[in-house]
């Protein structure tokens, strides 16, 4: 019997509550080397924040960090597990976050350093002073 997991990630941006984007994401190599040592024990801080830029160099697993971040990373404000399933979500105002063209996001376990776990690639999305933008992200373990 051969067994194999793999995680499956996804990305829903919504602007003003619409859908704007649903796309499969990339869980970099230091994502992969986080989950493991979450597993093996749990002194490594949990995933905790989202960040946003303007970096549309595509998602390599080697990605340790955005390639043009806009901001601070915004703190996750819901944090979900649903069976195999983790969703986390952040969500940006215009205000403290406008942008002309968001490119890339990215989630992490810390506010300004500690580790990337996903990064994903988009097509340009504006993010006016007056709009809001709110990123799910979900990571799902599922038999490959």
């Amino acid at each position: 019997m051969k067994e194999s997991l793999k995680i499956v990630g996804n990305v829903k941006i919504h602007r003003n509550g619409i859908l704007v984007l649903e796309k499969k994401n990339l869980v970099v190599t230091s994502g992969l080397n986080y989950i493991t040592e979450r597993m093996k024990e749990d002194t490594v801080t949990p995933i905790s924040h989202i960040g946003i830029g303007t970096g549309a160099t595509a998602a390599d697993p080697a990605d340790v960090a955005l390639e043009t971040p806009v901001g601070a990373r915004k703190a996750v404000t819901t944090v979900t597990v649903t069976g195999a399933a983790l969703e986390i979500v952040a969500t940006f105002d215009g205000a403290t976050y406008n942008s002309a063209g968001l490119r890339e996001a990215g989630i992490f376990n810390d506010v300004a350093a500690g580790t990337m776990i996903s990064r994903i690639v988009f097509a340009s999305t504006p993010l006016p002073t007056t709009d809001s933008l709110q990123i799910t992200w979900t990571l799902t373990l599922a038999n490959a």
